[in-house]
């Protein structure tokens, strides 16, 4: 009876070392009470358990910590009313592997230390209030996956973020950036690149490096030309360029073969170039939108994209519409607010009787 107490008395006292011994380091703690601290903590939306003794960090709300609760790997701390700048101290958080302060209120520059946490994989910032330029230390972070700084007042991106081997999914939208760096050309990875309301006039010719690029958002931007390399992104499946100053588009947009919607719309197009249409070329597009432009005439080869179900003409200066159209099954077909005559939209109808929807007014 004396030795199966003494053993139960063991059992209880490793447990006990055990509990004590699974705690994250007082660097870590640091500098999770300076970001508390620094960013008004006390009126977060929720701060539950947050400042309480050494040992209960990990039960710390929004605080995520590896299975032994020896270190911090995740902070997702997102829509929870803080406010102030970023604390430096956070970069002394070295296991982070996520990091999500989104839909807050902190401004400011991005700290330069945010390039100490190597091991990130996930970093988002969208929706805040920061500004400056994205810091050349972004480029240390080579494990990263997904960037998103969107929604803020960043004006300009390092040529560093060349570095970043494994980025797969790039938000930029609604930023104050005018230019790109040839080296975004270097993100062989990405999948996703949204880089819309900004004020970009030209985009480098090393794009054509994105080769894995599956969707690209450019539109809300200041473009009046786009580069040949373009055509270099044949993975490509959506690309939209609406609201932009483009007065023509380069035949190189017909070789991306993968493309299934095209959006080109609220530019200052003329005419739409022969090279797009090609059924070799673009035999998957579904979608295209063409429309609040100054097109006076639409190729007939346009019919030959017999997957097409999404056909945007309307608001232009059309004053007829090919016959090739009604050779496309169950498409729509929007012409309306377009100069056409009557008597020649009249006869135009029974060549297009085929269509699944079509728009005139």
């Amino acid at each position: 009876m004396h030795c199966l107490l003494k053993f139960f008395l063991i059992l209880l006292l490793l447990g006990n070392s055990a509990e004590v011994l699974a705690t994250i380091s007082v660097t870590e703690r640091n500098a999770l009470i300076a970001i508390y601290n620094q960013t008004e903590g006390p009126k977060w939306k929720v701060n539950s358990n947050w400042l309480g003794a050494e040992g209960t960090e990990c039960n710390w709300f929004g605080v995520q910590c590896n299975v032994e609760q020896t270190a911090v790997i995740g902070l997702d701390l997102g829509s929870n009313f803080l406010y102030g700048q970023i604390p430096v101290e956070l970069a002394q958080l070295t296991n982070l592997t996520n990091l999500r302060l989104v839909g807050n209120a902190l401004y400011g520059a991005i700290p330069a230390e945010i390039g100490q946490l190597n091991l990130l994989q996930n970093l988002y910032l969208y929706s805040n209030l920061l500004s400056g330029a994205l810091p050349a230390e972004i480029g240390n972070l080579t494990q990263l996956r997904n960037l998103d700084v969107s929604n803020n007042f960043l004006s300009s991106v390092p040529s560093s973020i060349g570095n970043l081997s494994s980025l797969q999914n790039l938000d930029l939208h609604t930023n104050k950036l005018t230019t790109l760096p040839s080296e975004i050309g270097n993100l062989s990875q990405l999948r996703n690149f949204d880089v819309s309301e900004n004020a970009i006039t030209l985009l480098p010719d090393q794009i054509s490096g994105l080769t894995l690029l599956q969707n690209l958002n450019l539109s809300k931007n200041n473009l009046t030309v786009l580069p040949i390399g373009l055509s270099g992104l044949t993975a490509l499946q959506s690309l939209n360029l609406n609201n932009n100053q483009l007065i023509s588009l380069i035949d190189q947009v017909g070789l991306l073969a993968n493309l299934t919607s095209l959006s080109v719309a609220n530019n200052q197009l003329r005419s739409i170039p022969e090279g797009i249409a090609p059924i070799s070329s673009l035999s998957n597009l579904q979608s295209l939108d063409f429309s609040f432009n100054q097109i006076t005439t639409v190729p007939g080869t346009l019919g030959a994209l017999g997957n097409l179900v999404d056909l945007k003409l309307n608001n232009n200066q059309l004053t007829a519409v090919p016959d090739a159209l009604g050779d496309i099954l169950n498409l729509s077909l929007d012409i309306s607010n377009n100069p056409i005559r009557k008597e020649d939209l009249i006869s135009g109808l029974f060549t297009l009787f085929q269509l699944k929807g079509l728009a005139i007014r």
